[in-house]
């Protein structure tokens, strides 16, 4: 999970770099970083659970 988690972080900063010129590419990098942001905190809250449920 670990693994899984820092890829997507590595993946949401180098999409938060990308620059664009048009409306259509920027709404779709947000929606894309929207995802990254919400699958990591979902990644967090499992992992605490993991360590809650030891």
């Amino acid at each position: 999970m670990k693994e899984i988690k820092r890829l997507l972080e590595v993946r949401l900063k180098d999409l938060l770099k990308a620059k664009t010129n048009s409306y259509e590419k920027e709404s779709l990098l947000a929606n894309a970083a929207k995802t990254y942001i919400n699958s990591i905190m979902m990644i967090d809250d499992y992992m605490k659970e993991e360590q809650t449920n030891k």
